[in-house]
């Protein structure tokens, strides 16, 4: 719809002027979107405050685990079925450092997630996207990986919908140069 004609269905100004936004520069509207919602979480999620479930130290022990890719709220686990919220997934890869030492890229790929995650990997931000139809794939800078374990952690905030991975399991990977290392498909969560 054209604004005007939004603005006669009664759209409310702050949700015109994101949309005049995305119409002026897509990604920077994106960034700025993402950056709402990183701060959102901030203010009412014990996980994103400091990005504390982020930190590779952290504990997640006590955590549940789930398949993915998959929607939680057709996991047929008790209490997701219509749960539209704030989940975390944490999992680990082990590198080599000989691994390391041959690459010169780095990306993680994991697919659609429905609807807006924000990834961390060692406790470092490397990527956030809104829309559920998004494939995700994060460039992680250079010096970030290292020999041992890896620690991914997924913030994904669900509004409606199914929540959660949505991609097919090959979708799930860690691409260093020329091999790709395959994430486990179980991985822990909490929800907030």
């Amino acid at each position: 719809m054209a604004p005007a004609a939004l603005r006669k269905a009664g759209t409310a100004p702050d949700q015109l002027a994101w949309i005049e936004r995305y119409a002026a520069n897509p990604d920077a509207t994106v960034t700025a979107a993402a950056e709402a919602t990183g701060r959102w979480a901030e203010r009412v999620d014990p996980g994103s405050a400091g990005a504390a479930w982020a930190a590779p130290g952290f504990d997640d022990s006590r955590w549940d685990t789930i398949a993915v890719p998959g929607q939680w709220e057709r996991s047929g686990i008790a209490g997701l079925g219509g749960y539209d919220g704030i989940m975390w997934f944490r999992t680990g890869v082990t590198l080599t450092a000989a691994e390391l030492a041959s690459a010169r890229d780095a990306t993680l790929q994991l697919g659609r997630i429905d609807e807006r995650d924000t990834v961390w990997i060692n406790g470092v931000q490397v990527g956030a996207s809104l829309l559920a139809t998004d494939q995700r794939s994060y460039r992680i800078p250079a010096g970030l990986l290292r020999a041992g374990l890896n620690t991914i952690a997924v913030r994904v905030i669900d509004e409606m919908g199914g929540g959660g991975f949505s991609g097919p399991a090959d979708a799930l990977s860690l691409t260093l140069s020329a091999s790709t290392r395959k994430i486990g498909r179980a991985v822990r969560w909490e929800t907030v």
